[in-house]
């Protein structure tokens, strides 16, 4: 190790005290650079995060949607199967919405039952002619048709 010297004067105090400040400073020379470096850092941290945040709220938006839609498109699927069951079993089709069921045999098995309940009416054609003849035209036919029916 090197001898101590002894300090004599001010200015070897000041040059000694001033060396050591000087490596001291060395030391945190970069400090603003740091600060700067943190502040950009956090910054970039926090636009991360909200575009994360974004992203996630979006997401399950998405999702919801997704399932808002997947749940329209197995109602239309049931309504159509509904639909085709009644026509296939004859009934109407304000009748499709009635039938119950979630498999296409269960909804065919209901479709028959209501079938059975509800009759479709065949209409006959009249056997005479209802209408009256009007072979003659005019005021006075009528009358006449009308005095004919009261009798």
């Amino acid at each position: 190790m090197t001898e101590f010297k002894v300090i004599e004067t001010q200015e070897q105090l000041d040059a000694i005290i001033k060396s050591r400040l000087d490596r001291e400073k060395a030391k945190y020379s970069d400090y603003d650079t740091l600060v700067e470096k943190i502040k950009n850092l956090e910054t970039e941290n926090t636009n991360l995060k909200q575009a994360i945040t974004d992203k996630e709220t979006s997401e399950s938006m998405n999702l919801t949607r997704i399932t808002d839609l997947e749940k329209d498109v197995t109602s239309w699927k049931q309504k159509s199967l509904k639909q085709q069951i009644a026509m296939k079993n004859g009934l109407p089709f304000d009748l499709a919405d009635r039938l119950q069921g979630d498999t296409e045999e269960s909804l065919n098995e209901d479709a028959e039952r209501l079938a059975s309940l509800v009759s479709v009416k065949n209409y006959t054609q009249p056997l005479a002619d209802k209408e009256p003849a009007f072979k003659e035209k005019g005021v006075d036919s009528a009358w006449r048709d009308v005095v004919k029916n009261l009798r």
